[in-house]
């Protein structure tokens, strides 16, 4: 996990607020295999979770981002093994993907829309699932 932090901490970045999208499902939900979580984040995925995601959620995933003290409700902490259990792997993509409005449970409306700006493709999107779950590896499997 350091060697995880001091490589994050290197590649930090800027996050633009955007508007968000009604709520959609993302196109690949259904696809998503449980084996995913198991995957270890690649470097290309740790530094897009550096400069899109830590400022809000931190570098280590705890939701102390530099930014969560501005925000109500706070970002979510994805070293909860509870969340981790909750939340399935199509409901992080959709939040992901579509922002804070787009989840069925209630998250923070300044969840951008990673869809449009800032803009992100699917592959990385899709990346980041292996880095939200690495921060608390659940034992069930994922869902």
């Amino acid at each position: 996990m350091k060697n995880r932090i001091v490589i994050l901490a290197g590649f930090a970045g800027g996050l633009a607020l955007a508007a968000v999208a009604p709520a959609k499902v993302h196109p690949k939900a259904a696809e998503v295999s449980k084996t995913v979580q198991a995957l270890a984040p690649n470097q290309a995925a740790l530094a897009l979770f550096a400069g899109k995601c830590a400022k809000c959620h931190g570098f280590r995933g705890d939701g102390r981002g530099k930014l969560a003290g501005l925000m109500d409700p706070k970002p979510t902490n994805f070293t909860d093994p509870a969340w981790q259990k909750k939340w399935t792997d199509a409901q992080i993509l959709d939040a992901i993907t579509y922002g804070g409005k787009s989840a069925k449970e209630k998250i923070g409306k300044k969840m951008p829309s990673f869809s449009e700006r800032p803009k992100l493709t699917n592959t990385q999107i899709e990346s980041l699932l292996p880095v939200v779950r690495s921060f608390s590896p659940r034992k069930d499997g994922g869902k």
